[in-house]
């Protein structure tokens, strides 16, 4: 963009730019969201060999699981991908939920791959961008990034605690069953 071509200049604090702001189309086709966005992690996750819940996390921080979710800076959808990187990805409708989440999956799996499987750093360039990443040789020191990255990984953590207590809580169940079964025999 050439320096005469911009209108006007807004400084905009970086906890705005990325909070989700629904958008207009949203409220008019809130029953248009995909019933089932957990199966869309699942496939997702499970095309670029990473973890469902970690998508599921990333989601929550980005939109709150809002499909039409607009943030103040531009980003769209469940994933918040900027319009310049949803097109790089081949997303043609970002609040398409299926398209935004294979794209900023694929986003995001190439960053792991970028940081050597990092994910502090790969969730920090998520945010920040990679730049902002490289520039600090580490997470930068803005606190919207610092505490979007703590807030994806405690979610994260949050959610394989959920999961271990309840595979454990079925645990004696499954075992008085088969005791119940061999006993009946």
């Amino acid at each position: 963009m050439a320096a005469a071509d911009i209108v006007s200049v807004e400084t905009v604090q970086a906890e705005e730019a990325v909070s989700p702001v629904p958008s207009p189309r949203a409220t008019a086709s809130l029953q248009s969201a995909p019933a089932d966005i957990p199966a869309l992690l699942q496939k997702a996750g499970a095309q670029h060999h990473l973890d469902p819940d970690l998508l599921a996390s990333v989601v929550h921080a980005e939109s709150d699981g809002q499909t039409h979710a607009v943030s103040r800076a531009g980003a769209r959808g469940l994933m918040q991908l900027m319009p310049a990187t949803a097109k790089h990805l081949g997303v043609r409708d970002s609040f398409a939920a299926e398209q935004n989440i294979a794209g900023g999956t694929a986003y995001l799996d190439a960053l792991l791959i970028y940081y050597h499987e990092d994910i502090a750093l790969a969730l920090a360039a998520y945010n920040a961008g990679p730049a902002a990443v490289d520039r600090y040789h580490g997470i930068p020191p803005y606190a919207e990034t610092r505490r979007y990255v703590e807030r994806v990984i405690h979610d994260f953590n949050q959610r394989k605690l959920r999961e271990a207590r309840q595979r454990s809580s079925h645990a004696p169940l499954l075992s008085m069953v088969a005791i119940a079964t061999a006993t009946a025999k």
